[in-house]
C-alpha cells in the first residue's frame, strides 16, 4: 500500500499537489487474506497556518461493489451476444438439414427471418423473404387474377401428391 501511497503524501506535503484516483484497484489484507478491492481517493493538503501544508486529508470511498457490477454486466452483455450468435447458428443448421420447408417470421408485422431452401422449392422466391407473407406471398393469386400468377410465386406443374413435385 505504501508504495502507492508514498510518493503521493510526498507530493502533497511538499509540493502542495491535489491527488483524485477513480475505482483505483488495491489489493489489501483483510477477511484472513488477500482481497482485490477498489476505491475513489482524494488527497489534499491542510494548511498549517503558516502558510505552509501541515497534513494529508485523505477522502476514502470503496467502490468494489460498484466495479464488480459492471464487470458482472459487462460479462453477462458478452454471454448474452454469444448466446444468440449459437442460436442463430444452430436454427441455421437445424433449416438447413430439414427436408421440410421452415420459415420464421419475427415481430408484429410477421416479417421473414429465416427461410430454408425448402421453402423455395414451394415456389416461393428470394422477394417473398423479404417483407410480410401478407403482403409478400400471398397463399394462392388473388380471384380476380388466379391466371396471373403474383411476382413471387413462379407457374409450376401441379402435383397429385403421388410423388414429390
Amino acid at each position: 500500500m505504501w508504495d502507492f501511497t508514498g510518493p503521493i503524501y510526498d507530493a502533497v506535503l511538499h509540493r502542495g499537489q491535489a491527488f483524485r484516483f477513480e475505482d483505483q484497484r488495491l489489493v489489501l489484507e483483510r477477511h484472513g487474506g488477500r482481497e482485490e478491492t477498489y476505491f475513489t481517493l482524494a488527497y489534499s493538503g491542510v494548511p498549517d497556518g503558516a502558510g505552509g501544508v501541515g497534513g494529508v486529508l485523505v477522502s476514502v470511498f470503496e467502490t468494489s461493489a460498484q466495479v464488480g457490477g459492471r464487470r458482472a454486466e459487462a460479462e453477462r452483455a458478452q454471454l448474452a451476444v454469444a448466446l444468440q450468435a449459437e442460436r442463430t447458428a444452430l436454427l441455421e443448421e437445424v433449416f438447413r438439414r430439414s427436408p421440410s420447408f421452415l420459415h420464421v417470421l419475427r415481430g408484429p408485422k410477421f416479417v421473414f427471418e429465416f427461410v430454408n431452401a425448402a421453402y423455395y422449392q414451394l415456389g416461393a422466391t428470394a422477394s417473398c423473404s423479404a417483407g410480410p407473407p401478407s403482403r409478400r406471398c400471398p397463399r394462392r393469386p388473388p380471384a380476380a387474377s388466379r391466371n396471373a400468377s403474383p411476382a413471387c410465386w413462379p407457374r409450376a406443374s401441379r402435383s397429385t401428391g403421388a410423388s414429390s413435385p
